[in-house]
This record gives structure tokens, C-alpha cells and sequence, in this order.
């Protein structure tokens, strides 16, 4: 596992160990780096040169009938397969013949073992667990609403569950239906987990076994937010070495400040929050000319502080369907801020593009949602775990390089706290830069 800040070489130091550990080895150089985002495939392809990517078949046309997807074509789930011409199997020959080649993990688990390698690398990796399972996961959603198939909730009877889907893969004439079928058929017919049905979903489980068989040859998982190897290493039941990489910021440079201003809960009023973007439009009256980011964590407090805040003029939404082009408006501006509950990760925002970072509360899971209530029931630090990787992560949109620069404010009071508790965890950079209040 190695940790290291936004912008501070991982990708380069991450493929320099691959490189090394093939020439210690004396085997051809055989690398898949996996990542969540499409964009970071993109950056490992135009920074390495014998690098390729390979991406879904809803990003290509279908040879066959090019008004069409090539998750649409006719022929996915027949004996007769893609035609050597179709785009989409052209790029996933060629990234699975380069020497490093950069994968989605959607796309990773949808392609059942093509892309396993000699070395592994899985960026942006802080709960890989949930990442490959999630990867691996079938969505029979069309075979439900189509043939109103019924999947049991909780561990599954696989054997009938299989003869159904092979039925259903053989008389369906739609391409959808017919690529679920088959997934779901081969998640299925694994011998290595159990399989659970979880609303219309096929699971892979448990998480520690699929992390088990993803680390079964030298592999590195990293991230900006990868912290507590003791307790990764407890509960996936694996040898974890360490690495922490420096970062070439200087505290100054990053200031994390603990504003204090009210401590956030369910049950904060709303005479509370105005207090809160108060304190939010203060900091942004005195950096008028400057551009930064409100991570505002919900739907619900976007709308709020869009609302409240008399400085909203400057402010570009990105949330919902709008969120690329509040992100493309924000860019092309000369001050504002960007505004949205989804921006902690993904988005690079270097030099002036970004110069303060506001988070008006601490980025909690959501406690509505069902994978945040599971995993409560197992292990309670997990929450606090994915509550630190998302508020580093969110931090790190701003300080892209080493000659950058960005302050970061929380308002919400619990961080102190927070912090308090889980300061063995945090990366030594990252607690470098806190600036305690009264400090």
C-alpha cells in the first residue's frame, strides 16, 4: 500500500516499482493499472508512451450497425462474437497486448480475468475492496422488469437461479438481456464466493476473498487516501508492506483551518445554518477575486446555500445532470466558485483555477444509504475511514503540483474531533497541515 498527496508522483513512482520488480524477475514488463475514472486512463496513456487504455462498449459504435452502441449489438451472447474490425474489440486486443495498459474497474470486472497481469496497480484504491466488488457485480435489472425474474434476497440458490438465466440467454433477441444473462451466468458458476442477492443485484462475497484473489500476485494499492494499512491488512486477512511518499508542498502552502463555527448534525437548524453560510460568505468576501470550491456533501445543502449565500451570482452548480457543464463554466470563468455534493473526487483544479476549498460540513456517508448500514453492522471504523478518504481527497482538488498553492476551511466543529481520534491514521502530510484553531 503507499499513500502520497494529490499531484505527488504515485502514477510514476507506482510503474518505476513495476519496471524494477520485472528486471529483478527477468520477465517482459506486464502491468494493468486500474482506476475509477476515465479521465485518469486517459492521463497513464499520454504520460507513458507504451501505455494503452481500453474502455466499455457504451463508449464505442457497433461495427455492425454503426447507429448503434456497441452495447447494443445483436451479436453480444452469441457463438459468433465481435468481427475482427469492431472498434471496440480492436482497443481491448491493443491495450491487452501493450506492456501497461490503464482500466476502469468497471470494466476490469465485467471482463472476467482478460486484464489480470503479472503486477498489479490499483490506483485511487482507498476501499478497494468495495471497488472490485462492485466491479464484479451483475445488474440483471433488465431481466427483472422484462420477464419479471425474481432474485432472492440474501445468499443465493445458485444452481436454479444459473438454469433460469441459460434459459433466458437463449430465447432473448435483445442484446441487453442477453449480456446480463451471460454475466450473470459466469458470476454464478464461480466456485471461489458466495453470491448474494441484493435488490437486483448479483454480489460477489465476501469482500476479504476478492481482495484475496485480486493481491494473489505483487500488486500495489494506492491512493492520496490509502491510510490505515493494520486495519486493511485485519480485515482482508493479507500481508500489507507500507510506503508514504512525501509531499513537496509546504504546509503553509495547504493550511487545512478548523473554523469551529458550529458542530453539524441531524438535527442543526435552520437559524444554525445560516450561521454557517455566514461564515462561508465571509471567506468569500475576502477572497472576492479568487476561484474555489464549496464541497456541499448534498443535494439538499447545495439548494441551501444557493439560497442563503449572498454571494450564489458567483457560484456555478455541478450536481445532477448539469455537472459537467457547471464544471466546464466554472473553468472557463475568471472568479466564482464551484458548487456541488460530488466534487471530491476526479476533478483536477490546479494553480488559479482553484485557490480555496470550503467544506461547510464533514463529507459523512450517507447513514440512508443501504451499503453505509452494512457495513456498520461489520465494522464501525469503516465509517470513519470513508469519511477521511473523501475529506482528503476533496482537500487535494486544489493542490495539484508542487509549486501550487490552496487553502482549506471546514466550518463544521466536529473535525477537531475527528481528527483527534483517528490521528494515527491520517497521513503524516496531511496532519501536517492542519491548522488547530487558537494555533
Amino acid at each position: 500500500m503507499m499513500n502520497g498527496p494529490t499531484g505527488g508522483g504515485k502514477s510514476l513512482v507506482g510503474l518505476a516499482a513495476a519496471s524494477l520488480w520485472s528486471q529483478m524477475t527477468d520477465a517482459a514488463l506486464d502491468v494493468t493499472v486500474l482506476t475509477q475514472t476515465k479521465n485518469l486512463q486517459v492521463q497513464y496513456q499520454e504520460e507513458f508512451p507504451t501505455a494503452e487504455s481500453a474502455t466499455g462498449r457504451n463508449n464505442w459504435m457497433c461495427y455492425e450497425d454503426t447507429k448503434l452502441r456497441a452495447s447494443q449489438c445483436q451479436l453480444i451472447g452469441t457463438d459468433h462474437g465481435c468481427p475482427l474490425l469492431c472498434d471496440y474489440r480492436k482497443q481491448k486486443d491493443i491495450a491487452r497486448r501493450a506492456p501497461i495498459r490503464a482500466i476502469n474497474y468497471a470494466f476490469y470486472g465485467a471482463t472476467n480475468g482478460l486484464f489480470d497481469a503479472n503486477i498489479m496497480i490499483a490506483d485511487e484504491a482507498d476501499y478497494l475492496g468495495e471497488l472490485l466488488t462492485q466491479s464484479m457485480s451483475v445488474d440483471l435489472s433488465a431481466l427483472v422488469n422484462e420477464y419479471g425474474l425474481q432474485i432472492e434476497q440474501g445468499f443465493l440458490d445458485v444452481k436454479n437461479l444459473r438454469n433460469v438465466l441459460t434459459e433466458l440467454l437463449e430465447q432473448s433477441a435483445v442484446s441487453e438481456e442477453r449480456e446480463q444473462a451471460k454475466r450473470g451466468i459466469e458470476v454464478l458458476s464461480t466456485k471461489r464466493y458466495a453470491i448474494k442477492g441484493v435488490g437486483n443485484f448479483l454480489v460477489p462475497c465476501p469482500e476479504a476473498r476478492v481482495v484475496q484473489d485480486f493481491v494473489r500476485g505483487p500488486t500495489l494499492i494506492m491512493s492520496a487516501t490509502v491510510f490505515a494499512p493494520q486495519f486493511w491488512s485485519k480485515a482482508w486477512n493479507v500481508p500489507v508492506g507500507w510506503v508514504e511518499l512525501p509531499c513537496l508542498v509546504p504546509p503553509h502552502k495547504r493550511p487545512i483551518r478548523l473554523l469551529n463555527i458550529k458542530k453539524i448534525n441531524k438535527d442543526t437548524t435552520e437559524k444554525e445554518w445560516e450561521k454557517v453560510v455566514a461564515a462561508l460568505d465571509k471567506l468569500i468576501a475576502a477572497r472576492y477575486n479568487l476561484k474555489g470550491v464549496v464541497h456541499s456533501v448534498s443535494g439538499w445543502l447545495t439548494d441551501l446555500i444557493l439560497a442563503k449565500s449572498q454571494y450564489k451570482y458567483l457560484m456555478f452548480r455541478a450536481s445532477g445532470e448539469g455537472r459537467m457543464k457547471g464544471i466546464e463554466a466554472f473553468k472557463q470563468a475568471d472568479r466564482g466558485l464551484l458548487i456541488g455534493p460530488n466534487l471530491l473526487r476526479g476533478i483536477d483544479l490546479p494553480d488559479d483555477q482553484c485557490r480555496y476549498i470550503i467544506f461547510p460540513k464533514l463529507p459523512y456517508p450517507s447513514m440512508g444509504d443501504p451499503r453505509i448500514q452494512e457495513m456498520l453492522k461489520i465494522d464501525e471504523d469503516r465509517y470513519q475511514i470513508e469519511t477521511l478518504s473523501a475529506l482528503v481527497q476533496g482537500a487535494g482538488r486544489g493542490v495539484r503540483h508542487a509549486n501550487d498553492s490552496c487553502e482549506i476551511f471546514i466550518l463544521d466543529s466536529g473535525a477537531g474531533y475527528l481528527f483527534s481520534q483517528t490521528k494515527e491514521w491520517l497521513p503524516q502530510w496531511f496532519r501536517d497541515a492542519i491548522v488547530w484553531k487558537g494555533s
